[in-house]
């Protein structure tokens, strides 16, 4: 909710971005993204950034709705678990941590990605030999420097907000 501007915004599971006039209920714009969104999106002044539950990160133009550029981790083949991190916005990074295990740091401004760590590096395969769910579904979280984030099997990590460096 945009309440300077009297914009609502609205992801659906259908994959699609609503604008709507807050004081009307009329649509402004309606934008495809290609996936459910189940996190509340992003804004800023001229974007908004969301993730979808196919690992896909986009930002969207506010005044159009166009696409600015996404982002695209492919999830792992087999199971993995539902849920899905949310996206953190600090001092010209965009975070975001998905199903395969990474965690990443993107521009804000073109999506270029600034640094990636890989929390399923380490893991080994369950006692029957089935790999371990490798997901980090916690939106990362910022104190000082640090960025932590939890994957499901890889537990607790403290990461280098400037560089991904595992602290």
């Amino acid at each position: 909710l945009d309440v300077r501007n009297y914009r609502l915004f609205v992801p659906t599971e259908d994959g699609i971005v609503h604008e709507l006039i807050a004081s009307t209920g009329e649509v402004g714009w309606r934008s495809e993204i290609g996936g459910a969104v189940s996190r509340v999106p992003l804004l800023t002044s001229d974007a908004i950034y969301l993730i979808t539950d196919n690992d896909i990160v986009i930002a969207l133009d506010r005044a159009t709705g166009e696409a600015l550029w996404r982002y695209r981790r492919d999830a792992p083949e087999g199971f993995y678990v539902s849920e899905h991190a949310g996206l953190t916005l600090v001092d010209g990074r965009l975070l975001a941590a998905f199903t395969a295990g990474v965690v990443v740091s993107l521009d804000p401004a073109d999506g270029a990605l600034q640094w990636e760590r890989d929390t399923s590096a380490e893991l080994e395969a369950g006692p029957d030999g089935t790999p371990r769910f490798a997901d980090v579904d916690t939106t990362p979280v910022i104190i000082d420097d640090l960025v932590y984030v939890a994957s499901f099997a890889g537990g607790m990590y403290a990461l280098e907000l400037a560089s991904g460096t595992v602290r």
